[in-house]
């Protein structure tokens, strides 16, 4: 179990070292799938919407819209099933500056990624401030090119908090959960 945790964080240190954005290892061939298995979305206030789906494909939707102009704060925390059935080795605990995430694609490299593997199959805002469009992620179904060669069978946990500055403190807007399984075929 303990060799098993240290393939698992030699992968995501692996993941989170890649600091060139738009760079992928072409033409390989990927011994794994990923899928997302479960997804939930509540929005905390009446000026946003939010709604999230996977259909019997394991493509995943997600719809959100604010009524007013913000400039965000993103909490995401991504843990992973160690091969106990539980959600107990945690990978990453950030709260970001989305405004500079959209900036500077060397912020946040993890992130960077996520964003990456979900472009084709989205219409991401550019800059901030995030307008009063609707933003989505519609049919995703994540490329394996963007990711390392090799990554180890593992149940994912991905929870991300939209934020909004209040005063000094930030404010959830919207939380968003998702369950991704890397299959080997």
């Amino acid at each position: 179990m303990m060799l098993e945790k240290l393939v698992s964080v030699s992968i995501v240190v692996l993941i989170l070292q890649h600091n060139v954005p738009h760079q992928s290892w072409v033409d390989a061939w990927r011994p794994f799938e990923i899928h997302h298995s479960n997804v939930s979305a509540v929005s905390f206030s009446d000026q946003t919407f939010i709604n999230a789906s996977i259909d019997d494909r394991h493509r995943l939707s997600v719809y959100f819209q604010s009524s007013v102009d913000i400039y965000p704060y993103l909490n995401a925390r991504v843990m992973v099933d160690s091969g106990n059935g539980l959600y107990d080795l945690e990978y990453v605990n950030r709260t970001v500056d989305i405004c500079r995430l959209l900036k500077d694609s060397k912020y946040e490299p993890f992130l960077q990624l996520v964003i990456r593997a979900s472009l084709t199959a989205s219409n991401f805002p550019k800059r901030c401030p995030i307008g009063k469009k609707l933003l989505y992620v519609k049919n995703l179904i994540p490329n394996p090119e963007e990711f390392p060669p090799v990554l180890p069978d593992k149940k994912i946990y991905f929870a991300v908090r939209l934020l909004s500055k209040n005063g000094s403190a930030l404010k959830p807007i919207v939380a968003y959960k998702i369950y991704i399984e890397v299959k080997n075929k």
